[in-house]
């Protein structure tokens, strides 16, 4: 089981692009794991994550031969270029928040204990995630190829089902995805391995383990 501490950066105040460029700094951690090999893939994925106590800044770094982004707030992300992370805090008891993005920012929440039971998340919360992104192309070996970043700003409001006074040295659960159900070559990739004999990213006994600096 992969852990990973989320180091605290103190932001007091200052603009949001300081917390951005602070995480740039950060060491990035690559979705190296492909529990599916039968889906063939041509992604490099890579994350980065800090903190401030009442927001999770979460940098993706993406490369991609094919990009897509047609859902919006709620939708079907994962049919899109698309990451996603999914979390549990101590305090949860069996519950677990999935948070889904598109290369455009537009976001998917939902809370419960499987991928059968859960709640979308208002979409008043899911909206309050700032978001900042680019997707830069260039011919690779005659073909087009698209490296998109997206840094998203999740304020712990978000967790709504969870009380949490500030996120500095709470313990959690969590893996980071990579996939696009619906691109030209469909993929599954993990931070955390997932037995499991089909793609299913609801899986919190495979979860990873991050510590809160």
């Amino acid at each position: 089981m992969k852990k990973l501490i989320v180091p605290f950066i103190d932001t007091s105040g200052a603009p949001v692009e300081d917390f951005t460029k602070s995480l740039e700094m950060s060491a990035l951690q690559r979705i190296a794991y492909n529990p599916w090999p039968q889906y063939l893939h041509e992604v490099d994925a890579h994350f980065a994550i800090a903190h401030d106590g009442d927001t999770i800044c979460l940098k993706y770094v993406i490369e991609e031969y094919h990009v897509k982004a047609n859902a919006s707030s709620n939708g079907g992300m994962h049919k899109d270029s698309c990451v996603e992370f999914f979390i549990a805090f101590d305090s949860d008891r069996g519950n677990y928040y999935n948070l889904e993005f598109n290369c455009l920012g537009y976001c998917k929440i939902a809370y419960g204990s499987r991928r059968v039971s859960r709640r979308n998340l208002p979409l008043s919360l899911v909206e309050s995630i700032p978001s900042y992104g680019k997707i830069d192309s260039a011919c690779v070996n005659g073909r087009k190829r698209f490296v998109w970043e997206i840094v998203l700003l999740i304020p712990r409001t978000v967790f709504c089902y969870t009380p949490l006074d500030s996120l500095k040295g709470k313990e959690a659960r969590a893996n980071f995805y990579k996939c696009g159900d619906s691109l030209h070559t469909p993929h599954f990739l993990a931070w955390n391995n997932i037995a499991l004999p089909k793609p299913d990213f609801h899986a919190p006994e495979f979860f990873g383990k991050l510590h809160f600096g």
